[in-house]
């Protein structure tokens, strides 16, 4: 040991075994190392034996997994550990350095780590050709079901078309059910009137009629039926041809409303209801004898201004069997107006839930108040939709109107 140096070649090494996850392995007879498939940690441990005061550097290389060596003293050489190694085989080599330049002292040893069953050849075309199958797979449930989807919304589409159709087709038969042609008695020069509805569905439950009940009497009826839509549309036009029927019976306007009433309450098992206010000029006259079941207050125009005849209310029609209904009279001058609503007018909202209201109403009446019946309704609709403006319709409007001009001079 008083040497100072010594050559390389004479220092001997050695690896007498590893450490496979904590547990010993040790050389076969060809000095070499297998291993497990499963473990995770490889340590390995090198031996430099030196018996005088040289301290040579040592490098040292996995080769299969690392790319570069190591470099360390000899007297600082710990054990080595390696993680994550693949199944394969791989060579350990160790150098001692020789600073003399007599030449480098190499120790080699091979190492196996057995090949986990995803890692051989054959498992990775299975898995491959079955990674293929379940994209196969994978891509044809997803365009069935795609093509499903698209087929589902194509018939939810022709659906939706077809009960538009429909709707449309029952909203044409709607508006043909009530009068549309104006002047509607274009020979009678005693009076005029003009009505429209705007529902606020395709199909509405509010109605308009006005009928000659013979030369000297003309009926006019606004209705307002319980609900909306293709029930209450429904259950406007069977109630529009019952007032029609018992109309031209020539009963009065309180017998009309009464018998109306048993008809719909002896076969109502939707328990629906219907306003109605129903009014019976006399024209020659001007008188008109009116009854109200449940229905918004009339207007009346005289001597150029509209105010809110507040009459008295009838139960609604359809609640209760048995009621009979009162009438009273309205005597109109040439030059007066009736103006009758359901209560989509006076309710009409806009978007911070503000109504229109009676008093807005009248004022837009009274804006117009010498014009002819179509333009009055025409102001009015337009004062509503100033005040809604993009809010939703959120019930019909019907609106009628009527401008007695008594019996004129030839």
């Amino acid at each position: 040991i008083e040497r100072t140096f010594e050559n390389v070649n004479n220092l001997k090494t050695a690896i007498p075994y590893l450490e496979a996850d904590g547990e010993r392995i040790y050389p076969d007879a060809k000095g070499n190392f297998t291993i497990p498939s499963g473990v995770q940690k490889l340590t390995i441990y090198p031996f430099v034996f030196n018996y005088s005061l040289t301290d040579p550097l040592i490098s040292y290389q996995l080769e299969g997994f690392e790319r570069e060596s190591t470099t360390v003293k000899r007297s600082d050489l710990d054990p080595i550990s390696y993680t994550n190694l693949q199944g394969g085989s791989y060579r350990f080599v160790m150098q001692i350095k020789d600073f003399r330049r007599d030449g480098d002292k190499t120790l080699s040893v091979q190492i196996t780590k057995e090949r986990a069953l995803y890692e051989r050849g054959w498992f990775t075309v299975i898995a491959f050709f079955g990674a293929v199958f379940l994209i196969y797979e994978g891509l044809r449930h997803y365009y069935r079901r795609k093509i499903r989807l698209l087929e589902k919304e194509h018939q939810e589409e022709s659906e939706k078309q077809r009960i538009g159709n429909e709707l449309n087709m029952a909203s044409r038969i709607q508006a043909s059910m009530l009068p549309h042609e104006f002047p509607p008695f274009p020979d009678r020069e005693e009076f005029d009137i003009y009505a429209s509805m705007v529902p606020a569905r395709e199909v509405g439950g509010d109605f308009y009629d006005f009928f000659l009940i013979d030369e000297d009497h003309l009926c006019m009826v606004i209705a307002d039926v319980s609900g909306k839509g293709i029930p209450a549309s429904l259950f406007m036009m069977v109630s529009k041809v019952i007032v029609q029927s018992c109309a031209m019976l020539g009963r009065s306007a309180a017998e009309i409303l009464t018998k109306t009433n048993e008809a719909i309450c002896s076969n109502n098992q939707l328990d629906m209801f219907i306003t109605v206010w129903l009014g019976i000029l006399e024209i020659s006259t001007g008188k008109i004898t009116a009854a109200n079941a449940g229905h918004e207050y009339p207007t009346v125009m005289k001597e150029g201004h509209f105010s809110l005849l507040k009459d008295k209310h009838g139960l609604v029609i359809g609640a209760m069997d048995g009621v009979k209904y009162k009438e009273y009279e309205i005597q109109l001058e040439p030059g007066d107006k009736l103006f009758v609503y359901t209560d989509g007018v006076p309710e009409a909202t806009d978007d911070q839930n503000n109504m229109y209201g009676t008093d807005r109403m009248l004022e837009a009446l009274n804006s117009a108040a010498n014009a002819s019946p179509r333009v009055i309704l025409k102001r009015l609709s337009e004062s509503v939709g100033d005040f809604v403006k993009a809010a939703e319709q959120f019930d019909d409007l019907t609106m009628l109107c009527l401008e007695y001009k008594g019996k004129q001079e030839a």
